[in-house]
C-alpha cells in the first residue's frame, strides 16, 4: 500500500551526464509529472519546476545560460503525483522557497496561481509539508512552514 504522502527525492549532479543517468529512472523515462529544483549552494540560487518530461526540460535548462551554471538538481517524484498535484507543489515550493530566504530563485514568476483539484487538502498539503520538512532535513531549506507564514 502506498501511503498517503509516499515520495522520494533524489540528487544528482547537474552537468551534461544527467539525461544518460535518468534514462534508467522510472519517473523520466516513463513521463510521470515530477517537481525539481536546480541549486548551487556555494551562490545559493535554485530554480524550481516542474514536468512531466524530465529529459527535455533538463536538456532545456542545461542550454539556459543562467540556469547552466547551477550544480545539483532535486527531482521530487511520487505514484501519487499528476499534473494539478505537480503544479501545486511546484507553485508552494516556490512561494515557501522565496520566504525561506536560503536561495534566490531564478524562477521569473511565483508560480502558477493556486488552484483546486481533487484531494488538494486530503492528500497533497500533508504531502507538500512532508517534502519541506525533508528538504529541511538535508539543509535545502531552513525554516518551518508556519516560520515562513508567520
Amino acid at each position: 500500500m502506498i501511503l498517503p504522502n509516499s515520495f522520494e527525492i533524489k540528487r544528482y549532479e547537474f552537468s551534461s551526464d544527467l539525461t544518460r543517468v535518468l534514462s534508467s529512472e522510472y519517473f523520466a523515462k516513463d513521463l510521470w509529472p515530477i517537481v525539481y529544483i536546480i541549486s548551487d549552494d556555494n551562490v545559493k540560487e535554485a530554480y524550481v519546476g516542474e514536468t512531466t518530461d524530465v529529459d527535455a526540460r533538463m536538456t532545456a535548462h542545461l542550454k539556459n545560460q543562467r540556469k547552466k551554471t547551477l550544480t545539483t538538481v532535486h527531482l521530487i517524484s511520487s505514484v501519487k503525483f499528476n499534473k494539478s498535484a505537480t503544479l501545486d507543489i511546484e507553485s508552494n515550493l516556490i512561494k515557501y522557497i522565496s520566504g525561506d530566504g536560503v536561495y534566490t530563485l531564478l524562477n521569473g514568476n511565483l508560480g502558477l496561481a493556486n488552484h483546486t483539484y481533487f484531494q488538494k487538502r486530503e492528500l497533497y498539503w500533508d504531502t507538500f509539508r512532508s517534502i519541506w520538512n525533508k528538504l529541511r532535513g538535508e539543509g535545502i531549506t531552513e525554516h518551518s512552514i508556519e516560520y515562513i507564514d508567520n
